[in-house]
């Protein structure tokens, strides 16, 4: 999702299904996780240029599709509409270093350089780019003003 979207991390993590429109095929992004007073909380993005609607591609939506699925049927009673998309077996919203500690783990696993997960959403602006993408839609993809 981070390369598919650009979306930095707190943003996917704090992703709910009510703001995915899948069988339109429009993502909004309009909070994302922080830790507030110890416990993970989602808060509204701060400006109104980080709060914006993308069009994931249709791979992405049926990858989202498929994971809607599985995490109904994992989580059972305990799933909803208004819960996070991207969750712990348990439900509970994920914790941000556990993905980036798991992020580190895939990419030695596959043999890649370490990096930041915040990387993923440069090389997102990167394949953009080089789709022949205008400056103008990626910044709003990625929710810059300028």
């Amino acid at each position: 999702m981070a390369l598919a979207s650009g979306c930095r991390q707190g943003e996917l993590l704090g992703l709910i299904w009510s703001n995915l429109d899948l069988a339109g095929g429009v993502m909004h992004v309009r909070q994302q996780l922080q830790v507030v007073n110890g416990a993970p909380g989602r808060v509204d993005l701060k400006t109104a240029k980080s709060r914006r609607s993308l069009p994931p591609r249709a791979s992405v939506v049926a990858l989202l599709q498929d994971h809607r699925t599985r995490q109904r049927f994992l989580l059972g009673d305990a799933w909803s509409d208004g819960g996070h998309v991207f969750v712990s077996s348990s439900g509970t919203p994920l914790d941000s270093r556990n993905v980036t500690q798991k992020f580190q783990r895939v990419l030695a696993a596959a043999g890649l350089r370490r990096m930041r997960f915040h990387d993923l959403r440069h090389s997102a602006a990167t394949w953009l780019l080089l789709a022949g993408v205008p400056d103008r839609v990626i910044m709003q993809q990625l929710g810059h003003s300028h």
